[in-house]
């Protein structure tokens, strides 16, 4: 077994001198500790030890929190001066604490948000801050060596006006880099190169696998690793394994194996970075490589506990754990809320949390026994379960009533997955609406919507469709197809596939003997003339007009064909009956002359003096109308 004094004691002989008053500082609490005693003789030799006896320590109880007095703080143009006594709310000395940070929120949060700390108290004093002019909330929150953060004052609101112009960023010097477990350290000793500069805001850390030289021009603003906010005194950060891997794209070997070079860069109130010439301008800070080191190690003096690989254990935390990678895909456990600052660039919940790769909460168990999955708590997943339930029964019912139109086998969960591909892309499965319960439709909600749009659906109990607008649509009414407007068309055809009318980029065409059937009563229009049908008449007017220009009658021994121009009593017309007429009848009205002639059957008769007839061509008869013989 090996052993090891304790250096860190003070050892007291009591007045009687039958004891000793040893007393041992800078454990840990909530800790087991194994105490064993010898004599040491004046021979500077050594008795045996004694047996172990081993210590609990008390855990930590309420981080007390800082006391603060309005009256302590205070502005300056262009500053924050705050002043601590060094005392807990109580008002007494403060004690179990590391530090106490100092938080500062704007109102439109561009200096600062209230959840990482600009600057700390390591005892009562004063501290300054520079800010740009605005409206603050101010407060204070004491920090344990494990990270423990207490309850935060009462915010304290200061009006800052503007100070000294804010001066561009002069170069800092007396930074330093090294490396740690698991991190790279940066120090800061306060210094500057030749002179300070009003309206600091911060030292910021970059990190590059490549010597870039000791000042380089190359922008590595998506390098950034860390920040330091304090002026003029002394900073130190430390940059996490985990910011390292995701600035830099390493592995965890990767990154132990890397040579890593540090940058750092000054930046005022208003974000303008140090420059040389006009252009922003890099410092080195260390010039010979370094890497994050590897440790297994327990530290007691120094409250560390180094673990590489924690593979399985029990224990009880007060501190956080974090597995995957920050800012990413990850796990962490925490006693308490860590701020970004402390946490390796990514604050830390107390409580368990399940991170997915765009850095959000998809699980949350906090230390109040809550639970949240990606937001929803128990409460919401049983109100979204309950009303889907409810909707689920609706449709069950509403398909029962239109005998079973849908498959209700299985869970609904399981239809979904029948129905719809997998990705949610395209419906894969039949859609049957239950008869007069539903319909699909966009932007037209019923049957004979004015809207412009189209829907499938009822009309009471049948199924209709209708699409397009008003004035131009085409609707099913379940019996009979209804076409409205103009119908564009450069291709296909009506009929069947010999006798049909084929529609072509150039007009209409009939093959096969097409015709057209106007039906006892119809109309067609043709430019600007009409042609109607009314039983065994056809006539061909002027559209708009009643002025004949064709007329046929099929009607018995009185059918008859009308060529010519006729409106009321005005008429010059040629008409070739099937009747018994006298040949060339001639007759005269009051609104002009009508000239008649008629074609017995098989039979030619000449007519009156005004008609007369001659040979044509290919055995034809001529006929030939003469008002003026």
């Amino acid at each position: 077994m090996a052993y090891q004094d304790l250096l860190k004691d003070t050892s007291e002989i009591k007045e009687d001198g039958n004891y000793f008053l040893v007393t041992v500082t800078d454990l840990e609490p909530a800790e087991t500790y194994p105490i064993q005693f010898r004599w040491q003789y004046k021979d500077k030799t050594f008795s045996e030890w004694s047996s172990v006896k081993k210590l609990i320590l008390p855990g930590e109880s309420g981080v007390p929190v800082p006391y603060i007095f309005s009256g302590d703080f205070k502005t300056a143009p262009g500053k924050i001066i705050i002043y601590w006594n060094g005392k807990d709310s109580n008002s007494v000395d403060m004690a179990g604490v590391d530090r106490v940070n100092i938080y500062l929120e704007d109102s439109d949060d561009t200096f600062g948000d209230g959840s990482d700390p600009v600057a700390f108290f390591k005892g009562k004093g004063t501290v300054s801050i520079a800010v740009p002019a605005g409206t603050y909330n101010v407060t204070l929150r004491s920090v344990t060596t494990r990270g423990t953060l207490s309850n935060a004052t009462s915010p304290v609101t200061l009006t800052v006006e503007d100070g000294t112009p804010i001066e561009a960023p002069t170069l800092p010097t007396g930074l330093s880099a090294s490396s740690a477990p698991f991190a790279l350290t940066v120090s800061w000793t306060g210094a500057y190169a030749s002179q300070t500069f009003s309206g600091f805001k911060a030292i910021n850390v970059y990190a590059s696998t490549t010597d870039l030289g000791s000042n380089t021009t190359t922008n590595l603003s998506t390098k950034l690793v860390g920040s330091m906010t304090v002026d003029q005194t002394s900073n130190k950060i430390t940059i996490g394994l985990d910011v390292l891997k995701q600035v830099l794209s390493l592995t965890s070997q990767q990154a132990y194996d890397s040579s890593i070079y540090l940058y750092y860069l000054a930046v005022n109130a208003n974000g303008i970075p140090y420059q040389v010439s006009g252009t922003t301008t890099y410092t080195r800070i260390n010039s010979t490589a370094i890497a994050p080191t590897k440790a297994n190690l327990i530290d007691l003096t120094n409250g560390l506990i180094s673990i590489e690989n924690l593979v399985a254990g029990n224990g009880q935390f007060q501190s956080w754990l974090r597995t995957g990678t920050a800012g990413s895909s990850r796990i962490e456990l925490s006693s308490a809320n860590v701020n970004s600052t402390e946490a390796g660039g990514y604050a830390v919940l107390s409580g368990l949390t399940v991170y997915n790769s765009a850095n959000s909460p998809v699980f949350r168990a906090d230390l109040a026994g809550n639970v949240a999955f990606g937001g929803y708590t128990p409460g919401d997943i049983g109100s979204i379960s309950s009303t889907a339930s409810g909707a689920q029964s609706t449709a069950i019912g509403a398909a029962s009533t239109a005998g079973e139109a849908l498959n209700l086998a299985g869970t609904a969960n399981n239809r979904t997955k029948d129905t719809f591909n997998s990705d949610g892309s395209a419906i894969n499965r039949a859609v049957q609406l239950a008869s007069g319960l539903g319909a699909i439709y966009s932007n037209k909600p019923s049957w004979e919507s004015s809207n412009t749009g189209w829907y499938l659906g009822y009309n009471g109990t049948t199924p209709v469709i209708d699409i397009g607008s008003t004035d131009n649509y085409v609707r099913w009414d379940g019996t009979a197809l209804s076409v409205k407007g103009v119908v564009n068309a450069t291709g296909g055809s009506f009929g069947s596939s010999t006798t049909k009318w084929e529609i072509g980029s150039s007009g209409i065409t009939a093959t096969g003997n097409a015709l057209i059937d106007m039906g006892t009563t119809g109309a067609l229009e043709l430019g600007d003339f009409s042609l109607t049908a009314s039983g065994t008449v056809l006539v061909l007017t002027e559209s708009g007009t009643t002025r004949k220009i064709i007329e046929t009658d099929n009607a018995g021994s009185n059918g008859r064909i009308f060529l010519g121009y006729e409106d009321g009593l005005n008429s010059r017309q040629v008409q070739v009956r099937k009747s018994a007429q006298v040949a060339g009848t001639e007759t005269t009205n009051s609104g002009g002359l009508r000239n008649m002639f008629t074609i017995s059957e098989g039979n030619f008769a000449e007519a009156s003096k005004n008609i007369y007839y001659t040979s044509a061509e290919n055995g034809a008869v001529l006929l030939v109308w003469d008002q003026n013989s």
